[in-house]
């Protein structure tokens, strides 16, 4: 059965917050580290590193990884077998394997939303406090106080 309502608050942010519905929360697991360039390679690898995920995919999200790079390389495949002749069930072969690498992506958390879901990062708008301070600082560096505007100048003279 699907999920009603609001989705679960991730137990990093409940832990963060002081556990507000004083339920018992599940103990924390430390994941062992995994150098994932060690496990596996490839380009999927490769964005893993460079985008900083290789942080938080434990030893349990290599299965994921490994399909993700064969997802990778197939999509590769049927992209070139596209350029070369363009045909319909390629067509829909190619768009299958892009979901399935998106799903992939996703899980490892690739995504902003999927990474506020796993609790590694949060995505904050910005308050209308913090754009009425930088738009307050952008002015005073236009401008030195010392300096009057032109319409003081004008009353002075």
């Amino acid at each position: 059965m699907a999920h009603v309502g609001r989705p679960p608050k991730p137990i990093e942010q409940k832990r963060r917050l002081g556990n507000p519905g004083k339920r018992p929360l599940r103990a924390l697991t430390v994941m062992p580290a995994v150098a994932i360039t060690e496990v596996a390679d490839g380009p999927i690898v490769t964005a893993l590193v460079e985008s900083g995920a290789a942080a938080w995919i434990g030893a349990t999200d290599m299965p994921t990884v490994r399909l993700a790079q064969r997802l990778w390389d197939d999509m590769e495949r049927l992209r070139s077998a596209l350029d070369v002749e363009w045909s319909e069930p390629a067509f829909r072969a190619y768009r299958d394997v892009v979901k399935e690498l998106r799903a992939c992506l996703s899980l490892l958390g690739l995504s902003p939303s999927d990474r506020s879901r796993l609790g590694v990062a949060e995505v904050k708008a910005r308050s209308r406090l913090e754009e009425l301070m930088d738009r307050r600082a952008r002015a005073g560096t236009r401008r030195s106080p010392a300096q009057p505007s032109e319409p003081e100048m004008a009353k002075t003279s």
